[in-house]
């Protein structure tokens, strides 16, 4: 029970934040256009209306696909985070579903998923991303490092 109540508050509190940090930034920008954090970074505004590194964003129909396919992964997932019975890999499933359905409520609200951190090597930019992109990613390395550390050790 304890295990469900804190991965519901994870899940809330990173789609919270992700949520506020695109209206933030959104209004961030409409008073000051892109802004140079330090060399290597910059927030700006882009709607991604693809996914990861704007894959596919010109796919037709492609929102709505990737909405469906959003909502089954974040199902998979959240099936998996109430049968685990570890609190960590229920904390990172939460964090990574948490991200995931803060981007799918931009795809539902806007049509697309806004993305304002520029990451950059001169003229080379990384795929523009945003907390949610930034939550899944880490969710995602932590659970893998979990498993690959849980399956070595039974291997030991």
């Amino acid at each position: 029970m304890r295990k469900s109540i804190i991965g519901i508050i994870v899940l809330h509190v990173v789609m919270a934040l992700d949520q506020i940090s695109k209206l933030y930034m959104s209004k961030l920008y409409a008073a000051h256009g892109d802004i140079t954090v330090f060399e290597y970074c910059n927030l700006i505004q882009l709607w991604n209306k693809g996914i990861s590194f704007g894959l596919f964003s010109t796919l037709e129909n492609g929102n709505t696909v990737f909405m469906v396919l959003s909502a089954v992964i974040i199902a998979i997932l959240s099936y998996t985070k109430i049968k685990t019975k570890s609190m960590s890999r229920s904390c990172c499933l939460s964090v990574i579903v948490g991200g995931a359905l803060g981007n799918l409520m931009d795809r539902l609200r806007f049509g697309a998923v806004y993305d304002f951190i520029d990451l950059h090597i001169g003229d080379w930019h990384w795929p523009a991303f945003n907390l949610a992109d930034l939550t899944i990613t880490c969710g995602v390395i932590v659970f893998l490092a979990m498993e690959l550390r849980k399956r070595s050790q039974l291997n030991a």
